[in-house]
């Protein structure tokens, strides 16, 4: 069985004796069982559970520069692009020759 917990790793029951702890736990605790889940570390460590790391937050300037026409970043995701597009159409415009090649 696994469970989502919000800024949590997922919670996964591998055992009957957990599942059975788990139902206990979510009975007593009723709507609060999330809320504990997320911020008690006597649970975390019952259960297992890892906490996941915040999410690195970019600034608006680096975000400028990560996004901007002129980054490295973005002129690799267009080079990447291009290169896409050009075997794309070479594999349409071969396909169409063979096509026509066995039609004659």
């Amino acid at each position: 069985m696994k469970i989502k917990i919000p800024k949590c790793k997922v919670l996964i029951i591998r055992t009957w004796s957990e599942t059975v702890q788990l139902n206990g736990l979510k009975r007593f605790l009723g709507e609060g069982f999330q809320v504990h889940m997320q911020n008690n570390t006597l649970l975390h460590d019952i259960f297992g559970i890892e906490v996941e790391d915040a999410p690195v937050l970019l600034s608006s300037k680096e975000k400028k520069m990560l996004w901007s026409p002129n980054s490295a970043a973005c002129k690799a995701r267009t080079k990447l692009l291009n290169r896409t597009r050009l075997n794309n159409q070479a594999e349409k415009t071969a396909h169409f020759s063979i096509d026509e090649c066995e039609s004659d």
